[in-house]
């Protein structure tokens, strides 16, 4: 994703089953970015759809809550499909609008994306896309990074987080971390011994 930065290696799917799930930030912050990443999100299709043995690709995008006046927390725009043009179709829809303030619903947008149905003995990885970090617990579900992170584990699911987030704390140093949360710039791998004692 030319748009974003990450240092994280996104999976191999040459040759391999595989679903994959985009979790997209449409807060009004990524109005600046949205563009991009439609394009690159609908690319990303096309690439999967030649090198895997078989795909299924989601959409899912997130907002921030009710109470800064978005009309929903987290939806899933495209359900699993093997048709790229139904996929990109969803993308295209995307616009960024509402929110509030700085951290969004990430861990609503994680477990929308969990909750869909997955194939068994396929590689599964969700692509969290965005320029903030989760509420950490979320507000209105009380959803944190490590209840989205044990649930994927339970399902096999490697979390993808990509994005740069600029976080300021009280003393104003600038930390970047990807958008899955403060403490995470890297994959979540379900089959790491860290993980399956979460």
């Amino acid at each position: 994703l030319n748009v974003f930065y990450t240092d994280i290696a996104l999976p191999d799917v040459d040759g391999v089953d595989t679903d994959i799930v985009f979790v997209i930030d449409t807060t009004g912050s990524m109005s600046d970015e949205i563009n991009g990443v439609r394009e690159n999100v609908k690319a990303l299709a096309e690439s999967i759809a030649k090198a895997a043995r078989s795909y299924r690709i989601a959409l899912v995008d997130y907002k921030d809550s009710p109470e800064e006046g978005d009309a929903y927390v987290a939806r899933t725009d495209v359900d699993f499909t093997t048709d790229v043009s139904q996929f990109q179709a969803g993308a295209d829809a995307l616009y960024a609008d509402g929110g509030g303030d700085y951290a969004e619903s990430v861990y609503s947008g994680v477990e929308q994306a969990l909750n869909l149905k997955w194939r068994d003995g396929v590689k599964k990885s969700v692509f969290i896309i965005g320029d903030a970090p989760g509420k950490d617990p979320e507000p209105a579900s009380g959803l944190t990074q490590k209840d989205v992170i044990a649930k994927a584990s339970s399902e096999g699911v490697a979390l993808y987080p990509l994005g740069r987030v600029d976080y300021y704390d009280d003393s104003s140093d600038t930390e970047t971390a990807s958008p899955f949360g403060l403490l995470r710039s890297a994959p979540v791998d379900p089959n790491s011994k860290e993980n399956q004692e979460a």
